[in-house]
């Protein structure tokens, strides 16, 4: 056990030492490239992907900054001199690919056409016509050399494309790419779950056999077309997956006498097993607490076990250890056996809950975040009260020395022990290390536009507590304003207990929003931008960033709500494909819904309310403007900003009322 946990300890400070040393590249050839003529600088990565792959990719991520500037400005800008490109096309391809430009990297292979000899140029074609959702095209470029498939990694790309057209063939490439890959049999449900480099598959694994691998496949492939813009599509390949499941679970599947003895069971359908996903990030452990509210309702029932992501580590060990009344959450350096371990993560295509969607007993599937904002609804309706706010107040309510640590905390800051607080949180591109314009990055906002929001807490008496990552953007000095998220005082559980006391919470789409909805806190979210529905509770209030098009007409809410812009919205570079761009809410408008939400905490929205005559008629409005009635849980938009937009955003003709109101 104490080898396990030296392995794991060495392991970590080794990542540590590879990231400072990434991160002193990264701001020297960060500075290079702002001064190197983009095209001169984008040649240069080119040359260096000869020589080393590894080496040119993280180049790469240095010049996306630069490169997403220069997109922003000019739309139609061509990084690849025409003679270079003839030159080096498939190392140019590459390097355009992992840029998101797909378009001019198609264009370079398709105008060199004495490289089409090659499988790897067929794989990087249909790899662009996979990132901008022609799969039809990416099929056809892969079937050019369908007798090369086989050859190294190229049969796991082949196998998921031929998978998505229900291609039989698709069987004997994912097989063939399990037994090469050095992860081909791990198990797959989601990406978060940040699987291993190398896997050592269980006999389990090998008995889930092609069927096995299908259900990896189907979840998998899912995801990378909702990443596309497609997850309608995706819904399908999860319903696929659910069935595989069914298939997998008739099978017979030998326990060993350990597991049944740890977890007292007899039969495998009893168990019910939730993987690395659910813990890796702190959204992901706010769907945890949808998840039992759902098992509570009666949706699903079973004998829980939950893995703890050992190597990685949970996004909160405190919250996660609120769910041990509900789970029996197992690490191997603590109350399992490796061996336990391993035969659970396998036998996780047999009885995992799926973090990506949700089955209904009729065989209807809908996306897991749908059917979750469908819980939110029961669970207000039903006046329940709030599990995870129960068991944090059972373990700390009574901790002498948690309070003494957050007296001693307050008092340095300045606070005094009757001031009340708001937490803050605002996305940014540093705890993930995005690259503005790529990934995630236009679920972002700049700091500028909530000063006047922070000044009208403060001038109300109340203080600033800014929550997030200890590489978030500094906030400016200002009175009662504490950046405790890049302070020394930072941890897991000063996390959970500032949420849990604050008078409400400002926030956005990400992850410490669903924390701050569990405990129960008023939620006053901005700058929000989603394809998924949303966990939201009655106690919400919150203004949706506006999407642009290239025409200068914006979209109302049945078009975010509806296919195809909704999955549009997954990525910035599906947006900027689409010819569309995010307008970030303005201070005015982040100003209100925190002066909504700060009405509701005190219990004084009827005087707010006063401001908005038509109130319910806004609200019956957008409500008849939802293709999906629970997209939003049961949270509110802001009445400043449906009044502000309501001529270009709701429907201009009211059907049969939505029964919703404000009041």
């Amino acid at each position: 056990m104490s080898e396990r946990k030296s392995e794991i300890m060495n392991k970590k400070i080794k990542r540590k030492v590879k990231l400072v040393l990434q991160i002193s590249m990264f701001f020297c050839f960060r500075h290079l490239f702002s001064i190197l003529p983009l095209k001169i600088a984008f040649s240069l990565i080119v040359l260096v992907r000869v020589i080393s792959r590894r080496v040119a990719f993280f180049l790469t991520r240095v010049f996306m900054l630069t490169a997403s500037k220069k997109l922003n400005s000019d739309k139609n800008y061509k990084f690849s001199f025409n003679l270079f490109s003839q030159l080096l096309p498939l190392q140019t391809a590459d390097i355009l690919i992992r840029l998101s430009l797909f378009h001019e990297a198609i264009y370079v292979l398709e105008k060199c056409r004495w490289v089409f000899k090659s499988y790897r140029v067929a794989l990087l074609v249909s790899q662009a016509y996979f990132e901008i959702a022609d799969f039809v095209k990416a099929r056809e470029a892969l079937s050019l050399y369908q007798e090369q498939t086989y050859m190294n990694a190229t049969a796991y790309t082949s196998g998921l494309i031929y998978l998505l057209f229900d291609d039989p063939a698709a069987d004997n490439y994912l097989l063939f790419a399990a037994n090469y890959l050095s992860i081909g049999w791990c198990p797959h449900q989601n990406i978060a779950a940040r699987y291993p480099a190398v896997y050592q598959p269980h006999q389990i694994d090998y008995d889930a056999g092609v069927n096995g691998l299908m259900f990896d496949a189907y979840n998998y492939l899912a995801q990378r077309v909702t990443h596309v813009g497609r997850g309608d599509i995706g819904i399908e390949l999860y319903a696929k997956a659910f069935a595989i499941q069914k298939k997998l679970l008739q099978s017979e599947v030998i326990l060993s006498s350990e597991l049944k003895k740890l977890l007292n069971i007899t039969n495998i359908k009893e168990l019910r097993i939730l993987s690395w996903e659910w813990l890796t990030q702190i959204g992901h452990l706010g769907m945890l607490d949808v998840l039992f509210r759902m098992k509570a309702l009666g949706w699903w029932s079973g004998k829980v076990v939950i893995l703890y992501p050992e190597e990685t580590g949970s996004a909160n060990d405190v919250i996660t250890s609120l769910f041990q009344d509900e789970a029996l959450i197992l690490r191997s350096d603590i109350n399992a056996s490796q061996p336990i371990i391993d035969e659970l993560f396998s036998l996780q295509r047999y009885c995992g809950l799926s973090f990506n969607a949700w089955e209904y007993p009729n065989g209807t599937v809908i996306p897991w975040q749908q059917a979750g904002a469908r819980a939110m609804r029961e669970w207000d309706e039903q006046q329940r009260q709030l599990p995870l706010l129960k068991s944090f107040d059972k373990q700390y309510d009574n901790s002498i020395v948690l309070q003494t640590q957050v007296d001693q905390i307050r008092k340095k800051w300045g606070m005094k022990p009757n001031d009340w607080y708001v937490c803050l949180h605002m996305r940014d591109a540093a705890f993930y290390g995005e690259m503005a314009g790529t990934g995630q990055t236009h679920r972002n906002a700049e700091m500028e536009s909530y000063l006047k929001a922070i000044q009208y807490i403060t001038e109300r008496g109340g203080w600033v507590i800014k929550l997030g990552g200890k590489k978030s953007e500094l906030l400016p000095k200002m009175d009662r304003v504490v950046d405790y998220a890049c302070s020394h005082f930072k941890s897991a559980l000063l996390d959970a207990y500032f949420l849990r006391y604050a008078r409400f919470f400002i926030g956005t789409t990400s992850g410490l929003t669903n924390i701050a909805i569990s405990f129960g806190i008023p939620c006053a979210l901005v700058n929000c931008i989603t394809v998924d529905s949303q966990l939201w509770n009655n106690k919400v209030r919150f203004a949706l960033k506006r999407i642009k098009l290239s025409d200068g007409r914006f979209l109302t809410q049945r078009e975010l709500t509806s296919s195809p812009w909704r999955w549009r919205l997954f990525a910035a570079e599906v947006l900027r494909l689409h010819h569309a761009s995010i307008v970030n809410n303005t201070e005015d408008e982040i100003l209100e819904v925190v002066k909504e939400v700060d009405a509701l905490s005190c219990q004084s929205s009827p005087f707010y309310l006063k401001n908005y005559p038509h109130a319910n008629e806004l609200i019956q409005r957008w409500g008849n403007s939802l293709s999906i009635p629970e997209f939003y849980g049961n949270g509110l938009p802001s009445l400043y900003y449906l009044a502000k937009y309501e001529n270009i955003f709701l429907d201009q003709v009211v059907g049969k009322e939505a029964s919703i109101s404000v009041s």
